[in-house]
């Protein structure tokens, strides 16, 4: 869904055009107010996101705890051991880490 700024003809007004529903979503608006609507958008989207995220990790962790680990991440999913050797192969920080304590 996209949305498209409008001035409104012979004003300093601005209206907002909704392309997915072919209407406007505001109008009669000030430049202050178009900015604030499309802020207003984006920290809705933003707390949607967040929400999602948020569900998905306990999700993981209920899977996981319960050794379900393939519920969430089907054929994709690893052992301990398994992506601590891809860490280890691709130089990661926890690897580093770890070796850096057994020295």
């Amino acid at each position: 869904m996209g949305y498209q700024v409008i001035q409104q003809p012979g004003t300093n007004l601005f209206g907002i055009f909704c392309s997915s529903t072919d209407t406007f979503v505001m109008w009669e608006a000030t430049g202050e107010e178009v900015v604030k609507w499309f802020t207003e958008l984006a920290e809705e989207r933003a707390r949607r996101s967040v929400e999602e995220a948020i569900a998905a990790a306990k999700k993981a962790v209920d899977c996981v705890s319960r050794g379900d680990a393939r519920e969430v991440y089907y054929q994709f999913a690893r052992t301990w051991d398994a992506a601590v050797a891809l860490d280890r192969e691709h130089d990661g920080e926890m690897s580093a880490d770890l070796d850096g304590a057994k020295s």
